[in-house]
Parts: C-alpha cells; sequence; structure tokens
C-alpha cells in the first residue's frame, strides 16, 4: 500500500490506498484545512511545523490501518514557488525523516490526469483541470494518457491576494480581465469545447452551493451560469455567511468568491457550457504512480 500526501496551498491531503486494475482502492482519505502560503510567493512562518505536523497525523492513521505501506509526499504550487522551498524541505526532512518531492507544474498536471481518468468509466477525451490555491493544472487528454498541459500560477489564494483585498467590483472586473489575458497566453492551442472535468476543493465547493441554491439539480453538474451567479453571491457575503448559509468550509470562505470567478472564466474561454465534478485527482495519480 501507498500513503499519498499532497502538500497544496490551502490544504495538506493524505491518502492510503493501492492499485487494484488501475483504479485506487483506498483504505482511508482525508484533507486538512492548513493554509501554508503567505503574502506572494511566501509561506506562514511555521509552514515545516505544520507540514511535518500533518506528515505525522496521517502516518499515525495509516499505521494503524496497515504495517506494510511506502510513504511518498509531494508538494505542489506553494513550494514549487516560493524562496524557502529548500529550508522548508530540509526541517520537514529533519522532523519527520521524510523528503518531500516538489513536482514540476508539468508533473503535477500529469498526475492530477492520471488521477483523474482513473474514477471513469470508458473515459473519452476531455480536458481535466484541478484548481488550488497557488496554481490552476489545465490537461487535456486522449482519455488515457495527456496531450496538452500547462499550470499557470492563478490559484485562488494567489488570485484572493492580488485581485480582491480591496473594493470587491472593481477588483472582480480586474480579475476577470487577467484571467482572460492568461488563458489566451496559456491555453490557446487547448481543444475547445471538450468535456470539462473539474476536482478539487474549489470545484467540491461549488457543488455544495449549488445545493442549496439549485435544489432538485444534478449538483455534479456546474454550469457557467451557476458559476456566474455563485460568485456573484460569494462577492456580496460574508466569509460567515458563506459557512453558515451555504456549506463553504471556513478555510476556502475567504477565497471561494475568486475560484468561482476563474472557473467561471475558464468556461468561458474553453467553451464548456458546465464542469463535471470528480473526486478523483492528483493523490489518486501519486497511489498509481510506478516509482520503481
Amino acid at each position: 500500500m501507498k500513503l499519498a500526501i499532497d502538500i497544496g496551498s490551502n490544504t495538506i491531503k493524505g491518502i492510503l490506498g493501492e492499485n487494484v486494475g488501475g483504479r485506487v482502492s483506498s483504505a482511508f482519505e482525508q484533507t486538512l484545512g492548513l493554509r501554508i502560503c503567505a503574502d506572494g510567493n511566501s509561506l506562514v512562518p511555521r509552514a515545516a511545523v505544520m507540514i511535518a505536523g500533518a506528515i505525522s497525523h496521517f502516518k499515525k492513521i495509516a499505521s494503524g490501518i496497515s504495517k506494510h505501506f511506502e510513504t511518498e509526499v509531494v508538494a505542489t504550487s506553494a513550494l514549487r514557488d516560493s524562496p524557502q522551498r529548500d529550508s522548508v524541505v530540509a526541517e520537514v526532512m529533519r522532523l519527520t525523516g521524510e523528503k518531500i518531492r516538489v513536482l514540476s507544474g508539468e508533473e503535477e498536471a500529469f498526475l492530477s490526469y492520471k488521477g483523474a481518468v482513473s474514477g471513469m468509466d470508458n473515459p473519452r477525451p476531455c480536458t481535466y483541470f484541478d484548481l488550488g490555491g497557488g496554481s490552476l493544472e489545465v490537461v487535456y487528454g486522449d482519455g488515457k494518457k495527456p496531450v496538452l498541459s500547462c499550470s499557470m500560477p492563478v490559484g485562488a489564494v494567489r488570485m484572493t491576494k492580488k485581485f480582491l483585498t480591496g473594493e470587491s467590483c472593481g477588483g472582480a472586473k480586474k480579475l476577470s480581465e487577467y484571467l482572460d489575458g492568461v488563458f489566451w497566453e496559456n491555453l490557446s492551442n487547448m481543444p475547445s469545447g471538450a468535456d470539462l472535468i473539474g476536482a478539487g476543493g474549489a470545484v467540491a465547493a461549488a457543488r455544495f452551493m449549488k445545493e442549496r441554491i439549485c435544489p432538485g439539480d444534478n449538483p455534479a453538474i456546474i454550469s457557467a451560469t451557476d458559476l456566474q451567479n455563485m460568485a456573484r453571491i460569494a462577492l456580496s457575503s460574508t466569509p460567515e455567511e458563506l459557512v453558515g448559509k451555504y456549506s463553504i468550509e471556513p478555510s476556502r470562505s475567504d477565497i471561494i468568491a475568486a475560484a468561482f470567478l476563474t472557473m467561471h472564466r475558464l468556461c468561458l474561454f474553453l467553451k464548456a457550457g458546465c464542469i463535471r465534478q470528480t473526486f478523483f485527482n492528483l493523490k489518486h495519480g501519486i497511489i498509481l504512480e510506478d516509482n520503481k
């Protein structure tokens, strides 16, 4: 079995599982709401301690389930782009004995796609994305392997700090214009009109909100119009209102407006009418990866 730990900007995720015929059979999965990124590319002062604590937490759970497992710890844009990267990796190694593998954007996209399609029956060509706190990975694949991939530093935490810490309306317009420019520069070669499959906490939050504002609809299918409405609600609500009324996680409530705006602009740019949610993502790709 393998314990895969995914260190993101806003969360740290763990899964204990094994590859069974190209699919992940999991013994446990858990997400911890731990934001390690601060302003710009900096990390919070106790980032290494937070990461080490999460690793120890997941290993303790895994040890209670299986006596034989390997641990694979990976990090994405929060560490990839940080000037504190090397010192944090070294400190975590000292505290836990675990070496963090900092993924490149291309590696992150590849493993995320591998994990996503593993959860599909008869997967067909599609575009997959995973919106995190620090980056957005977009991958077009033939249903088995990636064909085109791109990683962009437009995660929800980054975009909130850059555009939505002041006047929300003006910031939202500037954010949308900025995203359109980034997508034009990076995604112009991506096929348009393909099924758009999304994973991650931002997509899950959209699902929860849709269940509240559109009862009776399929919450796993989120239209571009749904996202536009959700962004409008998020921009006009307090974090407390988003948590209490729309089931948004407290650790995500202050960044969810940027997340909804980003997904909305992505839908429009790729000419996708909706997003289909999947629960399969990077951490599943790590389980399926053959490191031998």
